[in-house]
């Protein structure tokens, strides 16, 4: 993920670029969310382009993008979690599918911080 750590302030937003690697060649969808912590959620939203990722069709890339709300004060290093799911891995017991998330999958938790 590009970049790791970006500074935002109030009414703006910041672009994440995510790449995700499919394990074994695998092809299946990649659905790309983010998951904005209890505290932030009234005032940070997230979107991706695209929101779905298909190895070998769509590239292995998207843009994050979080839009925070105008005239807000964010707390102070907050992290937000970028996620990517397959369909592919609901079908593994819990334990395999950590595993597997933990090899390359699953998105990075970054983090961004309140600019004035």
């Amino acid at each position: 993920m590009t970049p790791t750590t970006q500074n935002v302030t109030a009414g703006a937003s910041v672009p994440y670029t995510v790449t995700y690697t499919p394990l074994g060649g695998m092809t299946e969808d990649i659905a790309v969310a983010c998951v904005v912590p209890p505290a932030l959620v009234s005032n940070v939203t997230c979107s991706a382009t695209p929101p779905t990722i298909t190895p070998g069709v769509t590239g292995l890339s998207s843009i994050v993008t979080l839009q925070t709300s105008f005239g807000t004060t964010l707390p102070s290093n907050s992290t937000i979690a970028i996620t990517g799911t397959s369909a592919a891995l609901n079908n593994l017991t819990r334990s395999k599918q950590r595993h597997a998330l933990g090899k390359g999958l699953h998105g990075n938790r970054k983090h961004f911080d309140r600019g004035y």
